[in-house]
């Protein structure tokens, strides 16, 4: 079957995917919701088999496994049977090349290249996160202080068929709207055995999106981190030359008015180039709309 590939879908498209949540949403903010409804890797109107058609279709699955987010990838090399060479846009200039490959044990592996810079990470079988053969570690040292507004929390995804959705610009009202705490979480370290200013933003924000995963109710998609990351790496250039970790403190709010049905949160987080919450500050900010039926 004919298969289009475009940067984002029709109109169309998306009333015929989304939920009746999700068509309520979208028709009063006039965008999609989450990868798997609006985004296909754009294919710079290259001339493609039926064969390369499908490739590219497997290999936006294997995106969408490690949450790498399809409007930002752009196909540059279409090779036959070899793993096609892809371009990642995170913009400012921030451009990089990726291939991806699904391995005979059920591996997905991801090779990011910058210049002279390149990783591999590896999402495996059992869920592990690999960075160039060694395991990212996240240390088991989460502290969640619980605020006045606990209450408010939604962490379970499948609680009542509920989803999430994540961007870095409010989904209702705007930044001050979100007054309600409902908690803070700390990680003091996440180790990947590998000096940070020399990994790739796409693997910066795998690493931090795979250890704040297990804190949000749903997939987060990478786009979410990609300024932290951004700014990670000179961070760490300056002030943490040698560091092979990260840390960072999350603060969760609450919208001022949430519904039982329809629930918008606000997460501050404050990021740091080493372990312990050293080697400067970096402000980012990203939110949450969670409901049933995304």
């Amino acid at each position: 079957m004919f298969r289009m590939f475009r940067k984002k879908a029709t109109v169309f498209t998306l009333l015929f995917t989304m939920s009746l949540s999700q068509m309520a949403y979208a028709s009063s903010t006039g965008e999609a919701l989450s990868p798997k409804d609006a985004q296909t890797i754009d294919c710079n109107s290259c001339d493609l088999t039926i064969n390369d058609e499908k490739k590219v279709s497997q290999d936006e699955k294997l995106f969408r496994e490690m949450s790498v987010d399809l409007d930002k990838i752009t196909l540059e090399k279409a090779s036959g049977t070899s793993p096609f060479v892809y371009k990642i846009d995170y913009g400012d200039g921030s451009v990089e090349t990726t291939e991806i490959r699904k391995a005979s044990n059920g591996d997905i592996v991801m090779d990011v290249y910058d210049g002279d810079l390149h990783d591999t990470i590896t999402k495996t079988s059992d869920g592990k996160l690999l960075l160039d053969g060694k395991e990212v570690v996240v240390e088991s040292n989460t502290e969640v202080i619980a605020g006045e507004s606990s209450n408010e929390d939604v962490s379970v995804a499948s609680q009542y068929g509920r989803g999430s959705v994540y961007r870095t610009t409010p989904y209702k009202g705007k930044a001050a709207d979100y007054t309600k705490y409902v908690k803070t979480i700390k990680k003091a370290s996440v180790k990947a055995d590998k000096v940070i200013r020399k990994m790739t933003i796409s693997a910066i924000s795998i690493i931090l999106k795979n250890s704040i995963q297990e804190l949000v109710p749903t997939t987060l998609p990478i786009s979410a981190l990609t300024a932290v990351a951004k700014r990670v790496k000179p961070a760490a250039e300056r002030n943490a030359p040698n560091s092979k970790c990260l840390s960072y403190k999350l603060v969760k709010y609450a919208y001022k008015s949430n519904t039982k049905t329809d629930k918008y949160y606000k997460y501050t987080g404050a990021y740091y180039p080493k372990k312990n919450y050293e080697g400067g500050k970096i402000a980012h900010t990203f939110y949450e709309y969670n409901a049933i039926g995304l």
